[in-house]
């Protein structure tokens, strides 16, 4: 099975640019589309979550726009200005205010009609109301301190990183290799050199589903009314089973309530009143207890996480035995399989009826 190899690279690695020739993909932000280089791979600018992809194709530099996730930021987009206090000076094209007309060139007005208020005086400067405080920015960006929770907790280009504890690591698949490095201002970016035409294997144990269901990986690959199921993933249809206990005091004597894996709850779990497992016996991949109650087998020692997933048991997202799937925005970000709606599995979904 094709996995992804992850080293630590040395902290002293530095790229230098010929003369006249760009000849790292970092340095080719410095330079023009089309400049002459000489450099293998590709990278996003730090700064931006998700932005131009640039590569040296036929000695000249060019330039590619992913597709970006509709919470990234436009890489054109132009800073907010700074706010214009009462002291701020006229913007460079504003111009002064021409001196009055001498009194003599001044034309007889008309008086003003009887209920004309004159022009109120603006309110002195502390008699103005507070300004409205700002709106809730939530929660700030994480900063990743090592490349290992970059990796398997889902980060992403352009990601805030600590260059001082970030070290620049390498992953690899059949396909691609990546280098991962914190620029000295502190953003994630990427180095890519990938084989052309080469399409990532699935993963090991992946068979293709029947033919009368489509293949997916994400939503946007079904029909209206349809999901994309990931490999393995229980189909409930219109039904919803439901728990019969909540603790073993709901159950009859001689028995326990107890979690059943194979139970399709539409994303919550299942309880169910069964007999001890010291006769009822447990799942391949759980262990019995003594009191009664079978243990999902654990990635800290007992359980082998699939491939594209880490050992994580304390993480919300992680399933029963402690993996979590890695994050991707694409099959490149997985040693073998498919990305489906931003998570590594071991091969493409299938479309099937939401239900409801």
């Amino acid at each position: 099975m094709l996995g992804f190899a992850l080293l630590v690279l040395g902290a002293g690695c530095v790229e230098t640019e010929g003369r006249g020739v760009v000849t790292s993909c970092e340095g080719s932000f410095a330079a023009e589309i089309g400049a002459e280089c000489d450099f293998a791979g590709s990278c996003t600018a730090g700064g931006v979550r998700c932005g131009p992809v640039r590569s040296c194709s036929d000695g000249q530099i060019i330039e590619q726009v992913p597709r970006c996730p509709p919470d990234a930021m436009p890489p054109d987009a132009p800073p907010p200005p700074p706010d214009a206090g009462p002291d701020a000076p006229p913007p460079p094209d504003a111009m002064p205010d021409a001196p009055p007309p001498p009194p003599d060139a001044m034309p007889d007005a008309p008086p003003p009609p009887p209920d004309a208020m004159p022009d109120a005086p603006p309110p002195p400067r502390d008699a103005m109301p507070d300004a409205p405080p700002p709106r809730d920015a939530g929660p700030p960006d994480p900063v990743w301190t090592t490349c290992d929770d970059f990796v398997d907790l889902g980060g992403h280009a352009g990601d805030r990183c600590d260059p001082d504890t970030f070290m620049p690591c390498m992953l690899a698949n059949a396909c691609c290799n990546r280098r991962i490095s914190c620029t000295r201002d502190g953003r994630a970016v990427y180095s890519d050199s990938c084989l052309p035409d080469c399409t990532l294997p699935m993963c090991e144990g992946w068979g293709p589903p029947p033919p009368a269901f489509t293949t997916c990986t994400s939503a946007w690959d079904c029909e209206d009314g349809e999901g994309c199921f990931p490999p393995g993933a229980t189909y409930c249809g219109d039904v919803c089973e439901v728990s019969e206990c909540v603790t073993d005091a709901d159950c009859p004597l001689e028995t326990v309530c107890e979690t059943d894996p194979t139970a399709c709850g539409c994303g919550v779990a299942v309880e169910r009143c069964r007999p001890p497992c010291a006769t009822s016996g447990c799942l391949a991949d759980e262990v019995c207890l003594p009191d009664g109650h079978c243990r999902p087998l654990s990635c800290e020692g007992e359980w082998d996480c699939p491939a594209s997933a880490s050992c994580r048991p304390s993480h919300p997202a992680a399933d029963r035995h402690g993996c979590l799937r890695r994050s991707c925005f694409s099959d490149a970000d997985c040693d073998c399989g498919s990305c489906i709606d931003d998570l590594c599995w071991d091969g493409p979904g299938t479309c099937r009826f939401l239900g409801g």
